[in-house]
């Protein structure tokens, strides 16, 4: 596709600076594949977010009945049985 557009110069020489690319249109295809691949990244992300809260929302009413915050006090988090013994 031919289209004419107005650029940031020092934006684009940076770009081509920092990227190695020796054409304007070798910067901006590159700059149009980074954005397009980073916006895919971005649905299969919120994507992978909705299954799994998906998933949670499966385990609602599973039927258990306790009290989280007291079996989290009741836990043993200590790797080591000596520092049990001495507690």
């Amino acid at each position: 596709m031919r289209t004419n557009v107005v650029l940031d110069v020092d934006l684009v020489r940076q770009a081509m600076r920092l990227t190695g690319a020796k054409t304007k249109r070798d910067v901006i295809q590159r700059a149009l594949e980074s954005l397009v691949a980073a916006a895919k990244a971005e649905v299969a992300h919120e994507r992978r977010h909705r299954t799994a809260c998906r998933g949670l929302l499966k385990l609602r009413g599973i039927g258990w009945d306790g009290d989280l915050s007291e079996a989290r006090r009741e836990r043993d988090f200590s790797l080591d049985p000596a520092q049990t013994e001495r507690a």
